[in-house]
């Protein structure tokens, strides 16, 4: 059997209304990634992933709403509050050259200018409006994820300016 990569690109945080509606903060700010999808997967943490079938998606507010096939009430939708949503890596919407998605970076080297080897992007974090990548080496690091810092993305590593003021 082929396994499809998944990735996660939601999280459910409740129910919507009294016909099984999903409520879902998207990782990212952009919801076409349910568009013209026809399954979704949901996953506990650390749990093996369920396919449904995606009835309908609406974009509401900063959120999305999701209707799945064998999810008809509140009570049953609730249930799923927590878990992750997923959706195969081939069928998420295209982005500019230069935007990523967060999986393309969690595991990418970090060197600084110099080529000196800082660690691995950990996570990226969302701090006051802001994201902050997480790297760990033999120091973990926070490195605000921005054009003075970030200098370059390749498909194995990420270049960064450290600034002098910073102490390392």
């Amino acid at each position: 059997m082929n396994e499809q990569k998944l990735v996660t690109v939601g999280w459910v945080v409740g129910a919507f209304g009294i016909h099984g509606w999903l409520k879902v903060a998207p990782t990212g700010e952009n919801t076409d990634n349910f568009a013209g999808l026809d399954r979704i997967y949901l996953a506990e943490p650390q749990g093996k992933p369920q396919p449904f079938d995606l009835l309908e998606f609406r974009p509401h507010s900063k959120s999305v709403l999701l209707q799945l096939a064998g999810i008809e009430n509140r009570e049953q939708a609730q249930a799923y509050r927590g878990n992750m949503v997923m959706v195969e890596a081939e069928t998420l919407a295209e982005l500019e050259d230069d935007e990523y998605y967060e999986f393309q970076l969690v595991g990418l080297k970090v060197i600084d200018e110099d080529g000196e080897e800082l660690g691995r992007v950990k996570e990226i974090i969302s701090a006051m409006g802001n994201d902050v990548l997480v790297v760990v080496g033999d120091e973990e690091l926070l490195l605000p994820f921005c054009r003075e810092v970030v200098k370059g993305i390749e498909e194995e590593h990420i270049v960064v300016r450290l600034m002098e003021e910073w102490e390392r």
